[in-house]
């Protein structure tokens, strides 16, 4: 392939179904662009879509990593409030015990 600038315009040959050809003059002519400004339009477009689409990958890729991170998270969290409860259980076994005898030894006392 010949060296050229980047901003050289060259020749292109093209082939391409006729119903997409008349698509194409179509828009070129109600977008009041030329039947080539339409075509190379929309494949600069199609090439700022990659970027895009490369943005949007990484903003998913991130967003599933922090989900995971936060479902962790929830899973750690629901397993401490699990064992804060167990012990407020007990705790509340043990005082109910402790009032239990309070009582019984203040009964006593006033006999």
């Amino acid at each position: 392939m010949p060296q050229r600038r980047k901003t050289e315009i060259v020749q292109v040959n093209l082939r391409l179904r006729e119903d997409l050809r008349q698509r194409l003059w179509r828009v070129a002519e109600k977008s009041g662009r030329s039947f080539n400004q339409e075509i190379v339009r929309r494949l600069e477009e199609s090439f700022r879509h990659e970027g895009v689409d490369a943005v949007f990958d990484a903003i998913a890729r991130a967003h599933d990593e922090r989900n995971k991170e936060l479902q962790t998270t929830i899973a750690e969290q629901q397993a401490t409030l699990a064992e804060q409860r167990a012990m407020s259980k007990s705790i509340d076994a043990k005082l109910e015990k402790l009032t239990r005898l309070t009582e019984l030894l203040n009964a006593g006392i006033k006999k």
